[in-house]
């Protein structure tokens, strides 16, 4: 059986031998993501749809992390709201405000 690391370590190689980074700039991400925080998207459906935990897209909006994996940057790229929504869960109402009016 191969190791995780002996995969990510050949892969890592033929991406350098093919000229390919692994990591571009992580401004465009950090605009998507910000215009779509603006639009009230909360930062866990945000991580929910591009595959990333919510402190690392708070990290990418701040600031943070100048630099993002492509395959990232290329989920970034690909959101929308309708993209963002449609994957979301049908009929489900979140219980926390009425939870805070029964206490």
């Amino acid at each position: 059986m191969v190791s995780q690391r002996k995969l990510w370590e050949v892969n890592y190689l033929r991406d350098r031998a093919a000229g390919r980074a692994r990591y571009v700039d992580a401004e465009p991400a950090r605009r998507r993501l910000s215009e779509l925080a603006a639009a009230h998207v909360p930062i866990r459906t945000l991580g929910r749809a591009t595959g990333l935990s919510g402190a690392a897209i708070h990290e990418i909006i701040h600031g943070t992390r100048t630099h993002v994996q492509r395959a990232t940057a290329t989920a970034v790229a690909g959101l929308s709201l309708q993209r963002i929504y449609s994957t979301q869960s049908t009929g489900h109402v979140p219980r926390i405000g009425a939870v805070r009016r029964i206490e």
